[in-house]
């Protein structure tokens, strides 16, 4: 059967695997080899243990760009800050993938927001696909759109962006013999885009008519965890350790007398908030999330997206405490719905209390994630996983 390289190059965290991991699986059962290159490899042997995929670091850009600030404006902007600012970084990178890809021969390169593993494997006339949420698909304009809608870019930047990147990108081609791109969006020509989202979830909102897939994530990841023990309503908490208002949210749950399950990624301490308090579970490892989602009021956490969706596919609402673009965006569609109250990232000190006594007892927002989970009932990501194998073994057929 055939060899089929799965790349992660952008973005942190969990997700990313929780994307690729149920479609790899898939791919594998119908006997295809299957090597994971990844950006991140502190977790996978967590989730891989025993499973035998063949496992190798994704070439990666580390220099940072202070002079570009946090903000970008673009799918261009980002890649500017991830090597594309001049033919010389963006070449190495390519190099990079492209020795993996001498050295693999692939016969499918699938890229989970992996921008220079499809420019490399389009440099290596090998066949490539992409797979992911909408945030790393971004709708084939010129320039390619602003993700920062509520503020917009001053007249002639966005294209002066692309215009830059897009001279970057055919330096380096030209210089490999291959032919330039026509525009940015040029770069997402691939044989098939899965877009691995709900439209109604879509980062890039009014994207208008495209095929979506559906969400892949890992939800059953982890250990058991059994709600705390007496009354008060039930809070999944996902948190990260260095999220600033993290000691004020543990105090407000406690106050609010809510049975907490918290799993907060880099903690090293038990927080003084909640130390020997019986209403509270600290998990250390990730959670099993549908035993807990069942009988669960509210779910807290970064807009991450397998939790928001498994949240919503579960009925419960949300509130979302998103650090970064991506988050916001999906925590900005999610509060659309009625199904989600969002703190914004530079909002100094939000007041929890007041936050989640609105999402406790206004019944508004757990009517709304009950209405979302019914219009969506039966969706199975083992499904979605099985139909985007399927169709990957299509391609790799030769099918159109």
């Amino acid at each position: 059967m055939a060899r089929i390289a799965i790349a992660w190059e952008l973005g942190t965290a969990l997700g990313h695997a929780g994307c690729f991991l149920p479609v790899a699986r898939k791919l594998r059962e119908m006997g295809h080899e299957v090597i994971l290159i990844v950006r991140e490899l502190h977790d996978m042997e967590t989730l891989l243990r025993g499973q035998g995929f063949a496992l190798l670091q994704a070439p990666i850009w580390l220099r940072s760009h202070p002079e570009l600030g946090q903000s970008p404006l673009n799918y261009s902007d980002i890649l500017a800050r991830h090597g594309y600012l001049a033919a010389e970084g963006l070449m190495s990178l390519m190099r990079a993938w492209l020795g993996l890809w001498s050295l693999l021969r692939p016969d499918l390169i699938v890229a989970e927001y992996a921008p220079t593993a499809l420019l490399s494997a389009r440099a290596a006339a090998v066949p490539a696909v992409m797979l992911g949420t909408g945030f790393y698909s971004p709708p084939r304009l010129t320039p390619l759109p602003d993700m920062r809608s509520w503020q917009a870019a001053p007249e002639g930047v966005l294209a002066a962006i692309d215009a830059h990147m897009l001279g970057v990108v055919n330096t380096c081609l030209s210089a490999l013999k291959r032919p330039p791109l026509a525009s940015m969006a040029g770069l997402f020509d691939v044989r098939e885009d899965f877009l691995c989202t709900f439209a109604e979830l879509d980062h890039y909102e009014g994207r208008g008519p495209t095929g979506y897939w559906g969400p892949l994530f890992l939800r059953d990841l982890g250990d058991a965890v059994a709600w705390p023990a007496g009354v008060g309503k039930r809070v999944f908490l996902y948190a990260r350790s260095e999220y600033r208002g993290l000691d004020a949210l543990l105090r407000a749950l406690d106050n609010a007398g809510c049975r907490v399950v918290a799993y907060v990624q880099g903690l090293s301490a038990v927080p003084e908030a909640i130390a020997g308090n019986p209403r509270f579970a600290l998990a250390r490892e990730a959670v099993r999330l549908s035993p807990l989602l069942d009988d669960c009021d509210l779910v807290i956490c970064h807009a991450n997206f397998g939790v928001t969706n498994a949240a919503l596919l579960h009925g419960v609402p949300l509130l979302l405490l998103p650090m970064q673009l991506e988050q916001y965006l999906l925590a900005m569609a999610a509060q659309r719905l009625g199904t989600a109250v969002v703190v914004h990232p530079e909002q100094a000190a939000p007041d929890y209390a007041v936050l989640l006594a609105d999402l406790l007892h206004t019944e508004s927002y757990a009517q709304a994630a009950h209405r979302w989970a019914a219009g969506h009932a039966g969706y199975q990501v083992d499904e979605t996983a099985s139909r985007i194998a399927a169709r990957m073994d299509e391609v790799l057929r030769g099918g159109a």
